[in-house]
């Protein structure tokens, strides 16, 4: 599966798409072999290691044991990108990001869903994008499902949106019939259109477009 992905993106990429395949890995599945794994789809599949971004909870920076902060660390000196998970239940282990460097953040759904709900919500996802801002990585907000919150994390400076808003889950095939600003020639901005910043990302996974934020 994990080559077969690799292979697609590296298609897209190769008809012109600036695409990224963004896995989210459990902790137990970062083990010696899984590097390896990674970096053998990567050659027979010709996809460059930075237009990989591996997830991984908090937790697994701050208990995964040596084992797995080395096998993340060798794939991250190759070019993989590393980025964490937070979710309301896990942002007190933010504090994790200053000893184990990542390079993007994703806000999770529970967080994003209280978006003009919940005051203490938006206080928590506004703290996390200074944060992030503060640190220079780039951060992402998943479930958008209403206009709402676009406009709040635009407002807050977020960088990178996905959900049912901005488009919902397809196959491969599907991708070829979104509108043209998710297309080769630009990136779509829901707040006006621009040039994407080093370091941002046009697709939150292979299935699941993601949109860029104003910054």
């Amino acid at each position: 599966m994990l080559r077969e992905c690799c292979s697609q993106v590296a298609d897209w990429r190769r008809d012109g798409w600036e695409a990224s395949l963004w896995l989210r890995c459990p902790g137990l599945q970062m083990m010696a072999p899984f590097g390896a794994s990674v970096l053998e789809a990567l050659a027979d599949s010709g996809l460059p290691p930075a237009a990989l971004i591996l997830e991984v909870a908090p937790e697994v920076l701050g208990e995964g044991g040596d084992v797995v902060l080395r096998g993340l660390g060798e794939l991250r000196e190759r070019g993989v990108r590393l980025a964490v998970d937070i979710s309301a239940a896990g942002y007190g282990s933010l504090a994790r990001l200053s000893h184990h460097p990542v390079d993007l953040v994703r806000i999770g759904p529970d967080l994003v869903a209280g978006l003009g709900v919940d005051a203490a919500a938006e206080t928590l996802i506004r703290a996390l994008v200074r944060i992030g801002r503060d640190l220079g990585i780039p951060v992402a907000a998943d479930g958008i499902d209403r206009a709402e919150q676009r406009d709040l994390l635009a407002a807050m400076g977020c960088v990178l949106g996905m959900g049912t808003f901005v488009a919902g889950p397809v196959p491969p095939a599907g991708l070829q019939g979104l509108p043209t600003e998710h297309g080769p020639a630009r990136e779509h901005d829901l707040a006006g259109e621009r040039e994407p910043a080093r370091g941002e990302l046009p697709f939150g996974d292979v299935i699941s477009p993601a949109s860029h934020l104003a910054s």
